[in-house]
């Protein structure tokens, strides 16, 4: 199939259009990022928080279709002046992201097992960061009381 009939455009302005074209999606893809940052920042998704000896833990559930979970993360970090956990849940998946200060003593791998052993699914991480998928939805809420109860306990142990 010949490409000027399908983007509408004279066959000698083919490369002008479909440079146009590129320039329209890379657009519209900074739009959708910078549309992503507002929301997080705005807080509109449901946001729980605990405090564990100090440390703000926060689950954050978002569009189940959302896919740059750690932009959440990041936003609910800010709010935590670098002492916090941040959990994001879309759906079946989730990521966890933790403040620099903290991710040697919870790193995010631990935090993310821990999380899974309620929720199921699969998962992990290095450092201050962790990612996985193929939760249990209904079980976000025990699994955030679970993990505070695992920070409690690892918080306790000699560093």
């Amino acid at each position: 199939m010949p490409v000027s009939p399908v983007i509408r455009t004279a066959p000698s302005e083919l490369a002008s259009r479909v440079a146009a074209l590129q320039a329209e999606v890379k657009r519209l893809e900074k739009d959708a990022a910078n549309l992503r940052q507002r929301l997080a920042a705005g807080g509109s998704a449901q946001l729980e928080e605990a405090e564990v000896d100090g440390v703000r833990l926060m689950l954050q559930r978002v569009d189940p279709d959302e896919k740059d979970l750690l932009v959440f993360a990041d936003q609910a970090l800010n709010r935590a002046n670098g002492n916090g956990v941040a959990i994001v849940v879309a759906g079946r998946n989730f990521a966890i992201k933790v403040a620099s200060p903290l991710a040697e003593r919870l790193p995010a791998n631990d935090l993310i097992q821990a999380f899974r052993q309620v929720v199921g699914g699969k998962g992990g991480g290095k450092g201050q960061v962790g990612q996985g998928g193929g939760i249990d939805p209904a079980r976000v809420a025990e699994a955030f009381t679970s993990l505070q109860d695992y920070v409690r306990q690892h918080l306790k142990e000699p560093s």
